[in-house]
């Protein structure tokens, strides 16, 4: 059986699209803030290693132990930069991060898409959702994480918004649980008291009973088809209901009595 769309599932996969969105901008950022930190090292190690190359120059046509000092420092200083650039892989990480925003803007996309289209036209809810939540966590899985400069300042500009923030951010995630039933939250239905429902209904019936044999006994005078008795006329879904003759006896002994005294 298919499984159909309705608020708590829209909710969920709302959810995971707004945390893709938000990953895709602190990525996208990140990316950013490599790239400026390549450039600004790659400027640093020309401006170092320049610097090195006149010290060169001058030591060769005036020798000097001050020269042959400075340009020994200036070479260590270029060589660790030189080391750090290749080690800190800079270039890779503006990459990667670049990959990751584009991965996680295509799930935000499919998911802005799939929820602007009428219910009726969407595919398979369990489905779509799972789906999209597996590449999430996948993407996650194999991303690397942006500096933390970038999701303070991201937690700062958006704490009042009631956008679904990635766990990366910092901030919790409320789970959402699915109601089956709204009318009662959850809780189940009152109890009734059948037994009270059951008597009150049965007197009640009892009452009408005994009016209509007294009227039936008064009109057994006057006609000659005698009127049924008080439990012939019992109906069938009273079967532990059990009258004596003794009770209708009474009851027309009682009308005999009352009719006696007002001749």
């Amino acid at each position: 059986m298919p499984s159909t769309w309705n608020d708590t599932n829209e909710t969920y996969c709302q959810q995971i699209g707004e945390r893709s969105s938000s990953m895709s901008f602190m990525h996208i950022r990140s990316e950013q803030y490599y790239i400026r930190q390549g450039k600004l090292f790659s400027l640093i190690l020309n401006i170092v290693t320049f610097i090195g190359a006149m010290l060169s120059v001058l030591y060769s046509f005036f020798p000097s132990k001050f020269l042959q000092v400075s340009g020994n420092i200036i070479a260590i200083i270029v060589a660790a930069l030189v080391k750090y650039y290749t080690s800190s892989n800079i270039q890779d990480l503006a990459v990667l991060h670049k990959k990751s925003s584009n991965d996680f803007y295509k799930i935000y996309d499919t998911i802005q898409f799939t929820l602007a289209s009428p219910r009726a036209s969407r595919p398979n809810a369990n489905d779509f959702i799972d789906t999209q939540r597996q590449k999430y966590t996948s993407i996650d899985e194999s991303s690397p994480s942006p500096p933390k400069y970038i999701t303070d300042d991201f937690n700062k500009k958006y704490k009042s918004n009631s956008i679904s923030k990635p766990i990366v951010a910092g901030d919790p995630v409320r789970i959402h649980i699915s109601r089956e039933n709204q009318n009662f939250d959850n809780e189940p239905p009152p109890v009734i008291n059948t037994n009270k429902l059951y008597t009150k209904r049965y007197n009640n019936w009892i009452t009408s009973k005994i009016s209509m044999s007294r009227v039936n006994t008064n009109l057994s005078k006057t006609s000659s088809d005698s009127a049924p008795t008080l439990e012939q006329s019992l109906p069938k879904e009273w079967p532990m209901v059990k009258f004596n003759s003794s009770t209708e006896s009474n009851v027309k002994t009682d009308d005999e009595h009352s009719d006696k005294e007002k001749v």
